[in-house]
């Protein structure tokens, strides 16, 4: 009379793969930005050298 209705619950196993994922991706993410950063600034520190070199020039 009723239709069964399906339902697709996650097991234990598959929320702790998705845990371990997400966990994975923050921590891949970090590294990135870290990286990001370190390019920034040594490409401020060139810049703040090629600077003063340029100004050292210039007297």
């Amino acid at each position: 009379m009723f239709a069964q209705v399906e339902t697709s619950r996650l097991s234990a196993e598959e929320r702790l793969a998705m845990v371990r994922n997400a966990r994975q991706e923050e921590e891949n993410e970090q590294i990135e930005r870290a990286k990001y950063e370190a390019r920034v600034a040594f490409a401020e520190a060139v810049t703040s050298v090629k600077r003063a070199v340029s100004k050292t020039d210039s007297v």
